[in-house]
């Protein structure tokens, strides 16, 4: 009997997970620009919850300047993970303030979702940034760092 509830309610998360990631897909898309270091990234805006889960899954590129930028209503410290996305990133963690408090470097994706490494920081932070991987080394991007952009 407890295999039964274990069955239905992973079935149940699943479903729901699928459901998000649909409304996510659907949800008009807005872009915010966002100066950091010697670049300007033309970030894609993750502001609801179902835009959150979906990230940058099932993209096979992004564009060089392109990226997706992560808000918040408050601060914590949230993970990002990399299922079902085809590109390595840097994922970088900014403060209230906009200030880089954390990175992770070249993150891959994974292949497997039982196999899936999750990166979060070790401080607080309000916004991610994800952008392609090397990004960060080759603009100047680094802990520290401040963000300018306005949502």
């Amino acid at each position: 009997m407890v295999n039964f509830y274990l069955i239905v309610g992973l079935i149940s998360i699943l479903v729901i997970f699928m459901i998000f990631l649909a409304i996510g897909k659907y949800q008009q898309q807005k872009f915010v620009s966002v100066k950091i270091g010697n670049a300007t990234v033309h970030a894609e805006l993750a502001d609801t919850e179902p835009k959150q889960m979906r990230g940058l899954m099932f993209r096979d590129n992004l564009p060089k300047d392109g990226g997706m930028l992560f808000t918040f209503g408050r601060d914590g410290k949230y993970g990002i993970w990399m299922m079902n996305t085809s590109v390595a990133l840097d994922i970088l963690w900014l403060e209230k303030n906009k200030k880089v408090v954390y990175m992770k470097e070249d993150a891959q994706p994974c292949d497997a979702l039982l196999v899936c490494s999750s990166y979060s920081p070790d401080e607080d932070s309000r916004y991610v940034l994800e952008v392609r991987a090397g990004y960060a080394k080759s603009h100047g991007i680094k802990i520290g760092s401040v963000a300018k952009f306005d949502v």
